[in-house]
């Protein structure tokens, strides 16, 4: 175990920009540490690169409680295809818990210079595959992607991809769930001829029986996918907040996992001018929930913006946070909000700490409400 460790301003040419490991009979395990300012390849000469703060592969657990992981960077350039994965952290492999731990402000981008090019930037804040894991207690914001490919007259395969800018997660059997959990204000972007900037929050995508999403008393809320637009024609797709989808072969198509008494809100986008990057631009609300036709993702007791859904106890209405901000301060409910006790009304999931749970012990949707809630005190650097 590591712990009240600094792994600060560290580089690595593929992976692991603070810390790199593969234990494959023992547990990595994180305690009071602080990862922050490290950076994977930073000459800027590897196609694929993984994990700016933390890399772990194969190994029976990472574990990490009261932990930062922040400012750390990973950065792919290829002249023929680039991948940039986990700016924070990046698991394989391996089933891990991310307890009372803030991860914030990492990056991950990736850009091509070249003729039928492609470039993909996954995982801003988490990047996890085949890995079971788990957040608690736990704040990912202010994340970013940057899928760009430099224009080249004459092709026609320029392509980029920008998903999950807050957490990505491609699981084999695996499932991934969230409890008392912050994803905000992390942002993916993608420039180029064919380009898509998919699940600024989180994009799950899974692949038999086992991988399924599982959100309780989370919020997902003002993350941002951006159209970094093209030089010529050419075309651009944008998707919410959650973005959930199975592989094409996969016969198991979701329903197992469940999203409840949660907040997906104010989730937008916006379409940048090519020429003028820096540009205003009007953001639009983009639905805070997308999956493919065939999947099933249960929703209950929740408020999910701008989506339709045909679960129990859901609502369409404003949550009324009590800041503008991305942090658990910014994303309580002000008295008068109607997510208060309109959680779900089986015992299980009471408040059970007043505050920062409100009105009766029924549950409040959103971070503060469930029996967990008290815990958000014990946050190691509440944003």
């Amino acid at each position: 175990m590591l712990e009240s460790c600094l792994l600060f301003s560290n580089s690595a040419l593929s992976g692991g920009g603070g810390l790199d490991a593969r234990i494959p009979n023992g547990t990595l395990a994180l305690d009071g540490c602080t990862l922050a300012g490290n950076t994977v390849n930073p000459n800027q000469t590897v196609a694929l690169v993984q994990g700016g703060g933390l890399r772990c592969r194969d190994s029976l657990a990472l574990q990490i409680t009261r932990s930062t992981i922040a400012g750390n960077t990973v950065v792919a350039s290829s002249g023929f295809a680039a991948v940039a994965e986990g700016g924070g952290i990046w698991v394989g492999n391996t089933p891990m818990t991310l307890d009372l731990s803030v991860v914030e402000f990492n990056i991950a981008n990736s850009w091509c210079d070249g003729g039928y090019c492609d470039a993909s930037a996954f995982g801003g804040g988490v990047f996890a595959e085949d890995s079971a894991s788990s957040l608690t207690l736990t704040v990912i914001r202010e994340n970013s992607l940057h899928g760009w490919v430099v224009p080249y007259s004459g092709f026609n395969k320029e392509s980029c991809s920008a998903s999950g800018a807050g957490v990505f997660v491609h699981n084999n059997s695996r499932s991934f769930s969230g409890t008392n959990c912050v994803i905000a204000g992390n942002q993916a972007k993608s420039t180029g001829k064919w380009r898509g900037a998919h699940g600024s929050g989180l994009y799950f995508r899974g692949n038999d029986v086992g991988s399924d999403l599982n959100l309780t008393n989370c919020v997902v809320a003002r993350n941002v996918a951006l159209d970094g637009g093209w030089y010529a024609s050419g075309g651009g797709s944008l998707r919410p907040g959650i973005v959930v989808s199975y592989d094409f072969f996969s016969n198991y198509k979701g329903g197992d996992g469940v999203i409840q008494n949660t907040i997906a809100t104010q989730n937008v986008g916006c379409i940048l001018n090519y020429f003028n990057p820096t540009a205003p631009c009007s953001p639009f609300v983009l639905p805070a929930l997308d999956h493919q036709p065939s999947v099933t993702q249960p929703v209950d007791y929740s408020i999910v913006e701008a989506t339709a859904l045909s679960g129990t106890g859901n609502l369409a209405l404003e949550p009324q946070f009590v800041g503008s901000g991305t942090g658990v301060h910014d994303l309580g409910l002000a008295a008068t909000s109607p997510a208060i006790d309109a959680g779900n009304p089986a015992q299980t999931f009471d408040d059970a700490s007043f505050p920062p749970s409100q009105g009766g012990v029924r549950n409040d949707m959103g971070i503060n409400g469930g029996p967990l809630a008290g815990g958000w005190v014990a946050l190691p650097t509440g944003p």
